[in-house]
Formats: structure tokens, sequence, C-alpha cells
């Protein structure tokens, strides 16, 4: 039965790592890292533990000037955000005598001018200045010879043209971000910064780009994303003169045709064309023999929204491609992959797709498939050939009162999958899971909710490393003796299983002692039980809602329920 079960999105748990660019093997910070031990949010916390503080994120501090902070000499970076009563002249003397200080911000403060003692950060790498309302920078910002990277958007009134004067003595100057200023021309001294790597011009109302900009005899990404006014035919036309050029962004800037011209920058290696309603690529493409990386998928999420009909044959010259994201525009097919050996990430989520793409066959490097909601009916037994997958992604849709094709059952070849992390399967109409599933042993995730799964493999268990597992709303009547043996499990979801013997289920969870999180929300559970299995799981934050909860307010632990 699928009525009244709830849709819902597969969340998928990633690492967080600190912001970092780089166009080296050096890291550069870009912004001050979060949730981190090394990251402290007030001064005086600072300076209590100055050995263990490498970063300052002061936002809305209501302080006027910096004590002493000769004694953070590990400091990396510091950031004041909303921090619009602070002395920076004199904050900038506080801060001048650390010899690491590498990252320096002041954004959203209102800030009119900055102090030219600026240049006194002698390690200064990156400097932000986001949103406020500056006009220009001070000349001494020519003497900061460490300076790498300018971060400067949501400043409209800036001076351009001497702007560009003050920063060309910057030899170092790598990166430029110059977002969202509601610009409408650059002017031709932009020639002067031609040591760049990376330029942001995203956000802005340019028509065209200068022809000086061929002087960028080093510039590696450009981005141009929401410029709704460019003329991207001329603008592809000009960069194709910068030999170094390997990203651009032209993302959300209401594109329906990527220009034959954009063929012509030879060297480029990655093409962001995310978020436009494109109906067509150029024959061009094919001379892009260095693409690694085309994304032109939206995040619409709609299987009516754009609709590449056709792609042009020679889309399949790009040999070299490795990333491939195709999500949310309607398809017909999607083209020939065969040839694309290297090929690791495919998306074709929300492609409207009826038949799984028998071109993916031959790519045995394949590491990561998305192919969500869309229309398909059964895997090819061949899916298992795909041996160096990590993540594959089935979901499918959930239209419940609508005669839509679903999954039916997976192929015993599944089970070939032995690289395997991730398995989602959400929203189909699945009823057994094959026997050989019990084979993924690398396999952390499984999501299968909403299907109709009476019934898990009698060695379910032989899946130890399964971190996640999400039954939900399937008609589940038993759980199977090995389920005891799923030692690494944190998550499990079992709930709206209204048919599962309950005295059998509480046998088999009890166990599960390193469980953070059980959800047997819409199961029969007396009281009694629940509290039972909360003294057999007391680490574990137990969800178990019933009909008397459906008022919208937060989930109730067994405590509450107490």
């Amino acid at each position: 039965m699928r009525a009244g079960r709830v849709a819902t999105v597969t969340v998928l748990i990633f690492t967080l790592h600190f912001s970092l660019f780089t166009f080296s093997s050096e890291a550069q910070v870009l912004d001050v890292p979060r949730n981190t031990d090394s990251t402290f949010y007030r001064v005086e916390f600072a300076l209590n533990n100055p050995q263990k503080c490498f970063y300052l994120f002061l936002e809305y501090d209501s302080l006027e000037t910096l004590p002493d902070m000769s004694s953070l000499s590990n400091l990396r970076g510091i950031a004041f955000r909303h921090c619009t009563r602070m002395n920076f002249n004199q904050a900038i003397s506080k801060l001048s005598v650390l010899p690491n200080l590498e990252y320096f911000e002041i954004s959203i403060s209102a800030l009119l001018k900055l102090p030219g003692n600026i240049s006194t950060l002698s390690h200064l790498q990156t400097l932000n200045l986001k949103s406020n309302s500056l006009q220009i920078l001070p000349e001494e910002i020519g003497e900061c010879t460490s300076l790498k990277n300018i971060i400067l958007p949501y400043n409209s009134s800036l001076r351009l043209e001497e702007l560009f004067s003050r920063l060309q003595k910057l030899k170092t100057l790598e990166y430029l971000d110059l977002s969202g200023n509601q610009f409408h021309e650059l002017p031709d001294n932009i020639r002067e910064l031609s040591g760049l790597k990376k330029l942001d011009l995203g956000s802005n109302y340019f028509v065209q780009l200068p022809a000086s900009i061929s002087y960028f005899t080093s510039l590696e990404e450009i981005d141009l994303s929401n410029c709704l006014a460019l003329d991207f035919k001329q603008a592809c036309t000009a960069l194709s003169k910068i030999s170094t050029l390997k990203k651009i962004n032209i993302s959300s800037s209401n594109i329906t045709a990527l220009p034959e011209s954009l063929g012509t920058i030879l060297s480029l290696e990655n093409i962001d064309a995310s978020g436009n309603s494109l109906i067509s690529l150029p024959n061009s493409i094919g001379k892009l023999t260095n693409l690694k990386i085309f994304n032109i998928g939206s995040e619409n999420r709609s299987l009516t929204g754009t609709a590449i009909e056709k792609f042009p044959p020679s889309f399949a010259n790009c040999i070299n491609m490795q990333t491939l994201i195709f999500r949310g525009n309607f398809l017909s097919a999607i083209p020939d992959l065969s040839k694309m050996k290297n090929l690791e990430e495919l998306d074709v989520s929300w492609c409207g797709l009826g038949e799984f793409p028998s071109s993916l066959k031959p790519l045995t490097n394949l590491t990561y498939l998305r192919a969500a909601h869309n229309y398909f009916q059964l895997l090819p037994d061949w899916i298992g050939d795909l041996q160096s997958l990590k993540v594959l992604e089935l979901d499918g849709n959930f239209f419940p009162n609508m005669a839509v094709p679903h999954l039916i059952k997976l192929p015993e070849s599944i089970g070939n999958l032995k690289n395997l992390e991730v398995l989602t399967l959400d929203d189909q109409i699945i009823k057994t899971l094959p026997v050989s599933i019990t084979q993924l042993t690398k396999l952390k995730a499984l999501h299968v909710r909403n299907n109709a799964i009476t019934l898990l493999p009698d060695d379910f268990g032989k899946l130890t490393q399964l971190e996640i597992l999400d039954l939900k709303a399937n008609d589940l009547k038993t759980l199977p003796a090995s389920f005891n043996d799923l030692k690494n499990l944190q998550q499990l979801n079992l709930s709206f299983n209204p048919n599962i013997d309950v005295v059998q289920m509480m046998g088999a969870v009890q166990h599960l002692t390193q469980l953070k999180r059980l959800d047997i929300s819409f199961i029969p559970v007396s009281k009694t039980y629940l509290i039972e299995l909360k003294k057999a799981l007391p680490a574990t934050t137990i969800f178990s809602k019933s009909n008397s909860d459906l008022n919208f307010q937060p989930d109730k632990t067994v405590e509450d329920q107490k």
C-alpha cells in the first residue's frame, strides 16, 4: 500500500572541510572555518586559550577596540562581520604583531574606508571586504606584498579604474572577486592585472567584456554567472585568446543556447552552465577535447522542465570527460557516452528517462551514478559490471495517485557492485530485495523508504559496514535474526511499518547499542515496551510518534512520553 505515505528527500551526509581555495599545492584560506576546535568566537576566550586559537570569528561583536593580541601567535585568520562599532585602524595595529595572520575580513560592517595601515599585516594573503560601502582601497594596499586574494563583492560604489591602478602593484595577486556590484562595464586598464588566475565578475550588468581581457595570460578561472545582460558570444570570443583558461562559470544567466564561440576556448576543462534553460548545445563543443567537467544541470527538479531534444554528434569527442551533470533537463535520451572511458560521475536525475541508458555499460570507471526520479521499470543485468560504483541513486517519483512507472525489483547482479557505499531506492514499489544485496559488504547507507518490502534477506546482517538504514513506510513483518550483526549501524528508521511483529523487532534492535537514532514512529509499541527499549539503548535517541502527535509539534522522544 502506497497511499498515505510521506514523500521524503534522501539526505546524504558529507564530511565538512575547511573552506579552501587552491591554485597550487599550497592551500590558501578563503574563509574562517566554522565549528572547529581551533575557531573561537569571543576575544576573551581566545586570549585564555592562545595556543589553541587559529581562527577568530567576531560577529555582531560590541567591541570598539581590541586588547593586546600578541599572545595569539598561531592565529591564521580573523573575521569581523556586522562589527559596525569597531575601530579598525586600532584593530589592525593590534593584529600587526601576529606572525601567521594570513586572512583578514571586514564584511557587512558599513565600512567606508579601509585604513592605510593594512600594509602592516605583512603576512596577509587574503583580504575579504564583502558587503561594505567602499569606493577605493588605500594606496598602501600596494605594499601588501604577500596578498594573493582580494574579495570585494557587494561594494557597488567602487571606482574600478582607480582600483585597478592601485592593485596593479600587487604582483602576487591571483584572485579578485568583484561579484554582485551592479557594474555595467569594465575599464580598459583591467589589463594591468594580467597576473590574475581567478576572476569573479558574477551578478553584474556587463554587456560585453573589454578586448583588454585577452592580456590575462595566466587566467585559469572566470565567473560570469548571473550576468543576464552579457553577450556570451562576444565574451567567449574574447576569452578564446587566453590559452590558460580552464574553467568558465556561466550559470544562472538565462541562456537558452550556448554560443558556437564557446568551442574556440580550446583549453577549457570545466564548464558550469547550470541553472539555465538550454534547449541545444553547439556543434563546436566537440572541439573541447580537454573538457573534464560539464554541468548543465538545474536544481529545479522538474520532470517537465527544459528539453534538450538532441545532442550534437560531436559531443562524443569529449573523451576526457570525468563529470557530467544533466540533472533537471528533460531528455528524450542521453547522448552516447560509451567512448568517455574516464567518466567518474554522472547525474541524470530528474531527466524523465524511460529506459536505463545502455551507453553506460562500458563505463567501468563510473563511481557516482545519480539517476533518481526517472521512469525506470527495470534495471539491466549488466549494471553489476559497473564495479567502480560507490554511490548509486535510483529514487523514484512519489505520485501515489498517478500511474507512473516505478522499479519493481532489482537484478541479482546488483550484488556484484563490491565497492558500493551508498544505495538509494526511495519511492519505488520494490517488494523484495535480492539475496545478493548481502554481498555489498562496503555498503554504508541504504535508503529504501516508501516501497512495499515485506521481509529482508536472512543474511542481511552481513552488511556490517552499514551506518544508515532507512526502511520507513514499507510492509515489514519481521526482521531477520542476523539483524543483530549490524554493529556499525548508527541511524535506523523503521517508522510506518504498522504490521511488524513488535516483540520480534524489540529483540532485533535492543542489542544495537551503538545506535544514535532510532525511529519507530507509527508502530503500535506500548509504553512499557518503549521504556524497556530505552533502558536497553540508553545512548540512543528514540522517536515514537503516534496519531495523537500529529499536531505539528517537535518529535517526541521516549522521555517525553514518561
